[in-house]
């Protein structure tokens, strides 16, 4: 018998090759059905879910870059007029929201002819038409969504603001402030319409939450240029000692104020918090602050000097906590973002290490020219433990992500997380690396345990070492990250079916912290009654 005829059972020679084959096919083929089965999952709801356009829509809603978003608004309304005879104005609404400033009046047209009672259309198009100069036209649009909405006086107070430019005279304030006058005197919320949505995506999440914020700001803009202008018209006649009728406009401009600020609260506990109501209310304590500060001058000396300068200063106070809040903000749904990132990135960096271990170790054992004798060596219990365990603290620690989000936003908690997961990665890792080293008997004991125990069989021998070691290792990566992958579809499934979302669809998850502006508004509100 020649040296080359040599096997050694300790390095998996004369081992069961058929059983330890189907194995590791069946390992495969559940680690790929398990990749594909989520992969699948995730593609028929992007994909396949909805029609063309509703699709692009969706993916139009969540773009937080405009020029993006208008593309594939784009695209949804050319698709949309060529499979419908009458265009759907909710597309074409979106567009207009996001259009390029020579086409935005053209395309809210276009979508408000096909939908001319959404009052939250003719809202938003008459903002932008004041805004463009055409404030007739603008008014028109406030009228009708008055009489669309028949429960919402913010039309009323729109007209208003819009009044004085559309006349001859604008410095006749009489009619706008009759308007003024007319809102104030009803019983009317002052209710700021909601931003373009699906209804299959959550109204929830810090994009949602900032494109309501915006579209806030957006609609309180006429609001505060009518009364700064009304304000300086008060402090130059005050100025000139000419105070005739001053103070009840004034008182109406601070009611108006108050209705708008107070209008930031929704009443109804059905529904869920809506963001934007520190910008609203900001904005008519602002109001409140111009008004009540020319009032206190026209009645210095008189009695109610010191109940306005207290109720001046509850009003700054005010102010002072909600722009506080305003500017924290963006601090605030920055960590939100990177704490909902934290577990795809440790996910996904873990898996592209696993790979390229794999990767590495299989070019080790090509090299090494293992072939396939040392397959049907087992592995102790010892390493299956240690892949077992360790794959499910990496599906625990997943799970912990979503059920502890709220402590993850803390650096402490973050910084414990990460520390965890790297230290079982290590492990995994680092276990596999050595392990070999604890289960082969090294090559001079294989040898010397056979009769003929020279030289070329020790180096024989030595050579069978390396390819077993070899194949172990491109067997225990393999095994890790199969293992890997199916823990990551597992959670990936769990959290799709736990918070109905996807772990990358951070727009949606991330809080935009409408609770906590909710729970401020009301606070500062009841402060100031």
């Amino acid at each position: 018998m020649t040296v080359q005829e040599i096997h050694f059972r300790d390095y998996g020679h004369g081992g069961d090759h058929i059983g330890s084959r189907r194995t590791r096919r069946a390992f495969r083929y559940c680690a790929t059905a398990c990749v594909a089965f989520t992969a699948i999952l995730c593609f028929s709801e992007q994909f396949l879910r909805h029609e063309q356009t509703e699709r692009l829509y969706i993916i139009a809603l969540l773009q937080e870059n405009p020029s993006a978003a208008r593309a594939f608004l784009r695209q949804a309304v050319k698709i949309d007029a060529k499979q419908r005879e009458v265009a759907t104005p909710k597309y074409l609404d979106a567009l207009a929201g996001r259009e390029e400033d020579d086409l935005v009046l053209s395309t809210y047209q276009s979508a408000y002819t096909l939908d001319p009672e959404n009052a939250s259309l003719a809202i938003r198009f008459g903002c932008r038409l004041a805004q463009d100069g055409w404030f007739n036209q603008a008014i028109e649009l406030f009228q009708k969504a008055a009489e669309n909405d028949p429960e919402n006086a913010l039309p009323v107070y729109l007209e208003a603001s819009v009044q004085p430019w559309a006349e001859e005279n604008n410095k006749d304030l009489r009619r706008s402030l009759a308007l003024i006058a007319k809102a104030n005197s009803s019983e009317l919320d002052v209710r700021f319409p909601r931003p373009m949505w699906s209804s299959d995506l959550p109204p929830r999440g810090y994009w949602y939450a900032q494109s309501r914020r915006q579209l806030v700001l957006d609609l309180c803009t006429p609001l505060m240029q009518y009364a700064n202008y009304v304000c300086g018209e008060a402090e130059q006649a005050i100025s000139q000692g000419r105070v005739q009728y001053w103070d009840s406009w004034l008182e109406r401009i601070e009611l108006m104020g108050r209705r708008v600020a107070e209008g930031a609260i929704v009443h109804d506990p059905a529904k869920p918090p809506l963001a934007g109501g520190a910008e609203q209310a900001l904005a008519g304590i602002r109001i409140q602050i111009k008004a009540l500060s020319l009032r206190e001058r026209i009645l210095e000396g008189g009695t109610s000097d010191a109940s306005a300068a207290t109720r001046l200063k509850q009003l700054e106070e005010a102010a002072r906590r909600l722009s506080l809040f305003s500017d924290e903000l963006p601090a605030r749904i920055a960590r939100e973002k990177r704490t909902c990132r934290l577990p795809v990135r440790l996910s996904l960096q873990t898996l592209a290490l696993v790979f390229l271990i794999y990767i590495l170790a299989c070019i080790l054992s090509r090299l090494a020219c293992t072939g396939k004798q040392a397959w049907t060596m087992p592995h102790t219990s010892a390493t299956r433990s240690i892949l077992a365990f360790g794959v499910a603290g990496v599906f625990f620690l997943l799970m912990l992500t979503w059920v502890f989000h709220v402590p993850l936003s803390q650096e402490t908690w973050r910084g414990a997380l990460i520390g965890a997961w790297r230290l079982l990665v290590t492990v995994i890792l680092a276990y596999g690396v050595i392990f070999p080293v604890f289960m082969l008997p090294l090559p001079k004991n294989v040898a010397g345990a056979l009769e003929d125990a020279s030289v070329e069989v020790l180096s024989q021998a030595r050579k069978q070492y390396r390819c077993a070691f070899t194949v172990f290792w491109r067997r225990y990566f393999g095994i890790v990250l199969g293992s890997l992958a199916m823990a990551i579809c597992a959670w990936i499934i769990c959290h799709r079916v736990l918070a109905s979302l996807y772990p990358w669809q951070i727009q949606l998850l991330a809080s935009g912290f409408a609770k906590d502006e909710t729970r401020l508004v009301i606070d500062v509100l009841s402060s100031l009654r």
